[in-house]
């Protein structure tokens, strides 16, 4: 495995993710490294909070990766910015049928 994808790493314990990546370093012999996803971009409106979600519901993701064959860049419309999150909205095209 090259890289790995984390996903539900519980909200402000991003840096936690750095003993996975140690862990690996010592049995691969590797290079690991991670990106962790920034805290602001995982606020969850106060209103969905009390009537969806609940505040464990805020989570962060990160990936994580062999630095001997991949480097983070930037991510366009964020200042360049490593650890940003997408928030476009994204079109859905939905499957009608055809009856």
């Amino acid at each position: 495995m090259d890289i790995i994808g984390l996903t539900e790493i519980n909200d402000g314990r991003i840096a936690d993710v750095q003993k996975i990546v140690d862990v690996l370093n010592t049995l691969t012999g590797k290079h690991f490294a991670y990106v962790g996803q920034n805290q602001e971009d995982t606020v969850i409106p106060a209103e969905y909070l009390d009537t969806r979600f609940g505040k464990a519901q805020q989570e962060q993701v990160a990936i994580i990766y062999d630095t001997a064959l991949f480097r983070p860049v930037g991510f366009r419309g964020k200042n360049n910015q490593i650890g940003a999150s997408y928030k476009e909205s994204i079109r859905y095209y939905k499957k009608t049928s055809s009856n």
